[in-house]
């Protein structure tokens, strides 16, 4: 089968992590194009993936200026139909207020935020996707809404995911459904050392009524978002957080 003959599903951040546990989930039963900035980490990803046909991006998402530009371009000369989205790229660093500043600034939001409604911008264009679209999800954060210390642009740029959310379903309705999932403390990569120290874990547990999560927590309800299974949901924001946000328990 050529590609213009399949449909694929875009997975930004597929190099690592809950992205590429994502990635590799949707390939059970999906063509996907794994987006990353590492090429050789994405060759890693796309090895694990089920079935072939798995194409690859590589792009730094917060060049934003020319991000469009670039996908549009990838999408025509690839001949890749492109029928979902998925967003989970993302960066995370504590910084005190007082240290913020314009760089900083920008990248946080233009990699997690900026170029995800960019890219939807390009697929909703009727010549790179338009026509084909189906559904779409962005991967949030709980930080989104409760708060962290050192994590204020962090759960900025994730808020701006829902509060985009919410405003595009109703917008792309019927004929695109967009949702978010938003997860709490999940052990990838990026977090071993955290998962590394007793303490921390022991706190993170307590604070989690179903302890901490693992990347195919989170590419589960991805899956299930995406599906057929999921038509008459749109504009939400789903927790996958082990019960973090509703457990107010003092301890």
């Amino acid at each position: 089968m050529s590609q213009a003959d399949s449909f694929y599903t875009l997975v930004t951040g597929a190099s690592s992590g809950i992205g590429r546990a994502i990635a590799v989930r949707l390939s059970q039963s999906r063509k996907i194009i794994l987006h990353g900035r590492n090429k050789t980490k994405l060759e890693e990803t796309r090895r694990l993936c089920h079935g072939e046909g798995h194409v690859i991006w590589t792009c730094d998402l917060a060049q934003v200026e020319n991000l469009q530009a670039d996908f549009e371009s990838f999408v025509v000369q690839s001949g890749c139909r492109i029928e979902s989205f998925v967003h989970c790229a993302g960066m995370v660093y504590l910084t005190a207020i007082k240290t913020i500043d314009l760089p900083s600034y920008r990248r946080i939001l233009d990699t997690n935020s900026t170029s995800a409604i960019l890219l939807l911008g390009s697929l909703m264009k009727r010549r790179i996707a338009g026509a084909s679209m189906k559904s779409v999800v962005f991967v949030s954060s709980i930080a989104a809404t409760q708060a962290t210390r050192g994590k204020s642009l962090y759960g900025a740029s994730k808020g701006i995911l829902n509060s985009f959310v919410r405003a595009s379903a109703v917008e792309l309705a019927p004929n695109v459904r967009i949702n978010s999932v938003c997860p709490a403390a999940v052990h990838t990569e990026m977090a071993d050392d955290v998962f590394h120290d007793p303490e921390a874990v022991a706190a993170m547990n307590r604070r989690h009524p179903l302890g901490t999560g693992k990347p195919d927590d989170v590419a589960g309800v991805v899956a299930f978002l995406l599906s057929e299974d999921a038509r008459w949901i749109t504009g939400s924001q789903v927790m996958v957080d082990g019960g973090a946000s509703c457990d107010l328990t003092f301890k």
